[in-house]
């Protein structure tokens, strides 16, 4: 299908218009994204008129953010003929941190096909946290909740394209591109829900007749109408500053939130670690033993569990108490005031008590078990007896 470009500038798909030979994926996908942005004239965020004002700077963020477009993607933008279902179903896919633009595919026995175009910027885990909700059906997008009602089922979310997760500093523009991106390939496959001539007045922004389609669109509203999470009045450094904070902030939330459920209900929280553990373990033991590993060393090397007299360090909470309990550590620590001084004077004031006496020989154990140990021998019994 050849684009067109008109007095503006912008793309059509009108053959009233100069034909364009593209010879990149790149560069179409910038005067698509141009197109866009400017054939939306209301209901559109104001930050997107003001961020990218040129092609120039479209361009610059998306060679700078090593995007990556599925393959077969730039043919199937220039074909006469829609996409069928089967490509659809091919996409890429690899969820792991990575930011991206994806479409669903939803099916149901003798009913048309129905896709849904959305995208995954979430900052530590990328469109990965999209695809959990998808897989957990929650926080659905409402024609696709509908959907699902109906009887369909999400048979294939693949990736249209993607890019690394950036840094902190780079998050707020490069959120609104992918916005922009979300918008562009939703009017490019007409994957929005209305099929009415005209419909968000970007139907020119479709290639082919929307009535050959061999699916309908689930999406209710145009992506350029949502907000965006970023401050672009700050600069890189004190984006950075924030992330951390936030990194910080979550980090003490999640071990407090911990701590207070260990505290609440301790049996089920091991029950539930043992077990989340195991699947862990089970899903890829590699993985889970190397993780294992590397998180022990930590805590070793913060010295969280360090007994300096005896010069060991515990990698969890459990070997600590297990050592502070044994007989090397007790006989360090004799006579030094510590938690284990005060188990001394606990000892000390069991022997004094004489609950566990042996009269004849004027023995005092502190357990029951070493008194039996002691008369149990024979030198002892016959000093007894």
């Amino acid at each position: 299908m050849p684009w067109y470009i008109d007095s503006n500038g912008l793309l059509a798909t009108s053959p009233t218009f100069d034909s364009v030979p593209f010879t990149d994926l790149q560069q179409l996908l910038v005067l698509l994204i141009w197109t866009c942005v400017n054939l939306t004239t209301k209901g559109k965020t104001p930050i997107f008129d003001k961020v990218f004002s040129d092609t120039s700077i479209l361009a610059g963020l998306i060679s700078s953010c090593s995007l990556v477009c599925c393959p077969g993607l730039f043919d199937i933008l220039q074909k006469s003929t829609p996409p069928i279902l089967s490509q659809l179903k091919s996409l890429p896919t690899n969820f792991h941190k990575r930011w991206a633009v994806y479409l669903l595919v939803l099916e149901k026995p003798f009913c048309v096909p129905r896709v849904y175009i959305g995208s995954g910027t979430e900052k530590t885990y990328g469109v990965q946290c999209r695809m959990s909700s998808y897989s957990n059906l929650s926080m659905l997008s409402r024609y696709t909740e509908e959907a699902i009602k109906d009887g369909y089922i999400i048979t294939h979310k693949g990736l249209l394209l993607w890019a690394p997760i950036p840094s902190p500093k780079d998050v707020p523009i490069l959120r609104a591109l992918f916005l922009l991106l979300e918008a562009m390939f939703c009017f490019v496959f007409w994957a929005a829900k209305s099929k009415v001539q005209g419909g968000f007045g970007l139907r020119a922004l479709c290639p082919w007749n929307v009535e050959d389609l061999p699916y309908t669109g689930l999406c209710s509203h145009s992506p350029l109408l949502e907000g965006f999470i970023g401050d672009f009045s700050l600069s890189p450094e004190e984006l950075e500053t924030l992330e951390n904070e936030r990194k910080l902030n979550k980090a003490k939330y999640h071990a407090d939130w911990y701590e207070i459920m260990k505290a609440k209900k301790p049996d089920e929280r091991r029950a539930v670690n043992r077990a989340t553990a195991k699947e862990r373990y089970e899903n890829d033991p590699d993985k889970f033993l190397t993780k294992s590993e590397k998180h022990f060393n930590k805590v070793r090397e913060s010295q969280k569990f360090h007994c300096a007299p005896c010069d060991y360090s515990a990698a969890h909470q459990r070997n600590w108490d297990t050592h502070l309990a044994s007989d090397r550590h007790i006989k360090m620590m004799d006579g030094c005031s510590s938690k284990l001084g005060t188990k001394r004077k606990d000892r000390t004031k069991t022997i004094a008590k004489k609950k566990y006496y042996c009269a004849p020989c004027g023995y005092s154990a502190v357990h029951k078990q070493n008194l039996d140990n002691i008369s149990s021998r024979r030198s002892i019994l016959r000093r007894c007896f």
